[in-house]
């Protein structure tokens, strides 16, 4: 397990993002640490001074904050991550002190900090978590378990390219929760049961919806149907432990809610508001586990491995098997009825994480079934696992250099690209981005989603004028945060005001653009 945090390690410091402005920060994470910026360095959790026209603004906070019913900005992520990071921000924020570093949040000792946070917590939950695997499975297969779910899926991304999402956490607090209700079931303790409820949470407060994983508590040592009237019975006996339990995940939920009261008026808000929710009775199943958008199988195929070990379960260790079934087909249900069941930019089918603590169980199930068989099949295992590990690196790589989009891709786009290390120039006009707004009507692939190439044409053909182009190009550069960091930087270098350093850029983009319809004609656009 050592050996794979310090792998993880060094691939953060070879990339070193710390030192780049931004580069850290990005996506949902924006809203996640919006809390902590907003209470810490610019006291003003309302956000009185956020402009979703202000590219100054979204720099902070993305576009992500809505307005409550109150008329005031609220940020509609909830603050459980918020809470997990204060310890090492304010770590960050002294080192800031006594040091040259801007005290602004997003300096280099914050970003190292956002960097190995997750780290740590997913080292903490790996280290519980192994006493539990230990007491089924051998040490070898563990091992390898730990290394293939770490290394081999989606999480390396998560934890060296975008380490401010919630996932990583999820999946640590997730082992520390399982590795609770396994110690709460062999002898319930008041301990345990004010621990079970602060981990849920807190488990909760990063996302709602992971409340589901209480039912892994319920559920569990329950390997028949008829042996739920029992379970019932015994828990209803533990009634005085079950009321610590939920009486400590509701005080973990106060400060949200007091925050909702003032924001909104009310301590329980939907904050994504009315256009996102759940389509219930048109999950899209298929296309989040298959599909080369963002199919979870297709872009994280080790974790066919675990799914394999499911019904190993059942003789290795079965109390276990009812449990990590159920919640894995509840997470699927509810991650395909979401109304963007791409879940926005990312590797892989990144709400699938959540589920890989749990899912650890029956990928190290299928290790030592495998480890236990004769050669020719542990000879192909180890090939077919190395293969894996090597594209999962090498896919996190691409999809760092913009050589695997990361919400666009499409099956042809997918081969284009599959183990190429140089872009194909017509790869980026092939991609195919996702309608949000028939998306939010729980409609999908229409004939509304089109190439970038024809989006471009279409674009191109209603702009009239050279300086209308400019100004489109102006617009985009300050409606992207990173391409505005990367101008401001510019500015600041040239030491030219910002906005005469978005034109400029701007008059670039076009003559580029110009210069390449001119050169290959309007059909390659």
């Amino acid at each position: 397990m050592l050996g794979v945090v310090l792998v993880v390690m060094v691939i953060e410091i070879i990339q070193a993002d710390w030192k780049k402005p931004n580069a850290v920060l990005g996506g949902d994470g924006l809203s996640y640490y919006g809390y902590i910026t907003a209470f810490f360095i610019h006291h003003d959790l309302t956000l009185s001074n956020y402009d979703p026209e202000s590219p100054e603004s979204r720099i902070h906070y993305g576009s992500f904050p809505k307005k409550s019913p109150s008329g005031q900005w609220v940020l509609p992520t909830t603050m459980g991550l918020a809470l997990l990071i204060i310890p090492f921000f304010l770590i960050a924020h002294l080192i800031a002190q006594v040091t040259p570093f801007p005290l602004d949040g997003y300096s280099e000792p914050y970003q190292f900090m956002l960097l190995m946070t997750p780290l740590i917590y997913l080292t903490i939950g790996l280290i519980w978590f192994r006493k539990l695997l230990l007491r089924h499975f051998r040490d070898v297969p563990v091992a390898l378990g730990i290394a293939g779910m770490i290394l081999g899926t989606n999480v390396l991304y998560y934890l060296t390219t975008q380490p401010v999402m919630s996932h990583t956490y999820n999946v640590a607090l997730s082992m520390i929760f399982i590795y609770l209700t396994d110690r709460w079931h062999d002898q319930p303790t008041f301990r345990y049961s004010a621990l079970l409820g602060l981990v849920s949470g807190l488990l909760s407060l990063i996302r709602p919806t992971y409340a589901i994983i209480g039912l892994c508590f319920v559920f569990w040592n329950i390997s028949s149907a008829k042996g739920i009237p029992d379970k019932i019975k015994w828990l209803a006996r533990q009634w005085h432990y079950l009321s610590v339990m939920v009486i400590t995940a509701i005080i973990v939920w106060i400060p949200q809610m007091i925050y909702w009261k003032i924001m909104s008026g009310s301590p329980f808000f939907w904050s994504y508001g009315e256009e996102a929710r759940f389509f219930f009775g048109n999950p899209q199943i298929f296309h989040v586990l298959f599909s080369y958008r963002k199919g979870w199988l297709l872009y994280t195929p080790m974790m066919l491995f675990a799914l394999a070990g499911i019904p190993l379960l059942w003789k290795m260790m079965r109390g276990a098997m009812i449990p990590v079934l159920i919640f894995l087909l509840f997470t699927v249900y509810l991650v395909s009825s979401w109304w963007s069941w791409w879940f926005g930019a990312s590797f892989g089918h990144r709400a699938m994480i959540d589920t890989y603590g749990l899912l650890l169980i029956p990928f190290t199930a299928f290790i030592q079934y495998t480890t236990e068989r004769r050669w020719p099949l542990r000879a192909g295992l180890l090939l077919i696992i190395t293969f894996l590990l090597f594209l999962n690196g090498f896919q996190v790589w691409q999809a760092r250099h913009n050589l695997l989009d990361t919400f666009a891709m499409t099956r042809r786009t997918y081969w284009m690209h599959f183990l190429k290390t140089q872009p194909i120039p017509e790869y980026y006009d092939l991609l195919v981005q996702p309608d949000y707004q028939t998306a939010k009507q729980g409609k999908y692939y229409t004939e509304r989603e089109i190439t970038n190439g024809e989006r471009k044409k279409a674009i191109y053909n209603n702009l009239s004028s050279r300086e209308d182009s400019i100004l489109y190009y102006m617009d985009l550069i300050r409606k992207d945060n990173a391409f505005y960091i990367h101008v401001k930087q510019k500015a600041k270098e040239r030491n030219i005001p910002v906005e005469e350093m978005i034109r400029l850029d701007a008059q670039w983009l076009h003559e580029k653009a110009t210069t390449k319809r001119d050169t290959t004609g309007p059909e390659s656009d």
